[in-house]
């Protein structure tokens, strides 16, 4: 019989702009959940307009967002595009360190329509499998990772056993008043950290520059050297209207 994890900690929602909150940041628990680095949570009265986010650089990261129940639009380096329609006021942003090897790559993205997202009885399967149901994103490195979506109605019990080599695990409640977790009472919007089997919680140190988190220095100073070349493209093709600095964001060009 398989032993539960302990809760070593519960995470208050930091404020961070408008309607959104940090659960987790490279410099605070992100040293101790990595590869998650950070999480942003998005509640509260959205406009009925998509949200469009300027121009801004990362790098060494690859990010997932779930507007479940709001509507977005993205643009990406390489100009492909996509988005949501909605208007309700959920949504996640999940933002992940990429391994050496990885970190250094091209840019990708892929956008997964509402209707792709595998579920499975309760459960959406963001990343990863569950029971059959494998997530439609088809980067490698994610497969090696879980990230569900579970709706648990009153008098029932969710169970998730963990894959082989799966080490990290935190849960966020962020819909109802409070839950009990491994026999824990949990507050609503409150992360809670748990335990790794076999080992000690450990602490590792991130390079990290104001939009970028990398494993080593040298990788950070690819990754950044990469944000400028895109930079003076979309400079150049009139996607911005000014040099990319790695100190914030950048404005589109104006039509």
């Amino acid at each position: 019989m398989s032993s539960l994890r302990s809760i070593i900690r519960s995470v208050k929602p930091r404020p961070f702009a408008p309607n959104v909150s940090r659960l987790i940041g490279p410099n605070h628990d992100g040293k101790v959940l990595k590869p998650f680095v950070y999480l942003d949570y998005f509640r509260g009265i959205m406009p009925k307009e998509p949200i469009s986010f300027d121009y801004h650089p990362h790098s060494g990261l690859a990010t997932l967002s779930y507007q479940k129940t709001f509507p977005m639009s993205y643009t990406d380096t390489e100009g492909k595009e996509g988005g949501t329609e909605g208007t309700l006021s959920t949504g996640f942003q999940l933002w992940i360190s990429l391994p050496p090897g990885v970190e250094d790559g091209e840019s990708m993205s892929q956008f997964i329509e509402p209707a792709d997202v595998p579920v499975v009885e309760n459960v959406k399967v963001l990343l990863g499998k569950y029971k059959g149901g494998k997530s439609a994103i088809v980067d490698g490195y994610a497969q090696c990772m879980t990230c569900l979506d579970v709706t648990v109605e009153k008098g029932t019990t969710f169970k998730y056993v963990f894959e082989e080599g799966q080490s990290t695990a935190w849960a966020l409640p962020y819909e109802g008043k409070e839950c009990k977790i491994n026999g824990e009472t949990v507050v609503f919007d409150h992360l809670v950290i748990f335990d790794k089997v076999g080992e000690s919680i450990t602490q590792t140190d991130l390079y990290t520059g104001m939009y970028s988190v990398h494993t080593n220095k040298e990788s950070l100073d690819k990754g950044q050297k990469r944000i400028l070349e895109i930079g003076e493209r979309l400079l150049a093709e009139g996607k911005i209207h000014e040099q990319v600095n790695l100190f914030g964001p950048v404005k589109r060009k104006s039509t």
